[in-house]
């Protein structure tokens, strides 16, 4: 059980001690380098979550070793250690790939989930952003729900009943026009979309053979109008 737990005591301080101190040498936040240092976060987080579970199970241990000798020789005893040790490193496994990833950011010197963490002006931004849309949904679903459980009990005029469904609508529908007029990035991949889409159904025709227009002196002054040579034919300007 020791030696499984070293074992990713070791893991843990290449990454804290490693990676991490390369990362802060450099200058490395996650949109400098996000494969490496998103790949770098689930394996710690790996690490760690294996490394707490064993800690654990390392004490659950040694408690029953003070305990009782028998009942430590009955659960640990042999290879069963073995199938003690693979649930930490199954949990650790499924944390890794099933939850968020702690990001290291050389601004601040440790790890974070938030890859923004730090830059003041991204965080601020980005936290309205998101409590304005979040507002806005849910006032709509609540409003809704509100609405639909009066008319259900109680004897309401029609406009609230046309209210509700109206509100019913909305809930579902507001969120598109939300995100399009309070989101940014949203809103101008959408106006991207559109002019891609109606520059797909604007045509221009241009000549297959242009061809230049010369003025032919000889005919000038004919019928009041005016002679061009378009390639090899002669024709009557007006």
């Amino acid at each position: 059980m020791m030696f499984f737990l070293g074992i990713y005591d070791v893991c843990a301080t290449i990454i804290g001690g490693t990676f991490e101190g390369i990362f802060a040498i450099r200058g490395d936040i996650f949109c400098t380098n996000p494969n490496f240092i998103y790949l770098v976060g689930c394996f710690q987080v790996e690490v760690w979550v294996t490394a707490c579970c064993a800690s654990l199970l390392l004490l659950i241990n040694r408690s029953l070793d003070l305990i009782s000798n028998n009942y430590a020789d009955l659960l640990f005893e042999g290879w069963k250690t073995y199938i003690w040790c693979l649930f930490p490193f199954g949990f650790g496994l499924w944390m890794c790939w099933f939850t968020t990833p702690y990001l290291f950011s050389s601004l601040l010197h440790a790890s974070f989930v938030n890859p923004y963490f730090g830059i003041p002006g991204i965080n601020v931004i980005m936290s309205d952003v998101i409590m304005i849309q979040s507002i806005v949904v849910s006032v709509f679903l609540a409003l809704t729900s509100a609405l639909y459980m009066l008319m259900q009990y109680f004897p309401v005029p029609m406009a609230i009943i046309i209210a509700s469904q109206f509100m019913w609508q909305a809930s579902h529908g507001a969120s598109v026009f939300t995100y399009i007029f309070i989101n940014k990035t949203m809103r101008r991949e959408a106006i991207l979309l559109l002019k891609e889409l109606v520059g797909a159904n604007t045509y221009r025709i241009d000549p297959a053979n242009p061809r230049s227009v010369h003025i032919n002196p000889n005919w000038l002054g004919r019928s009041g109008g005016t002679a061009a040579t378009i390639g090899t034919q002669d024709v009557d300007v007006a």
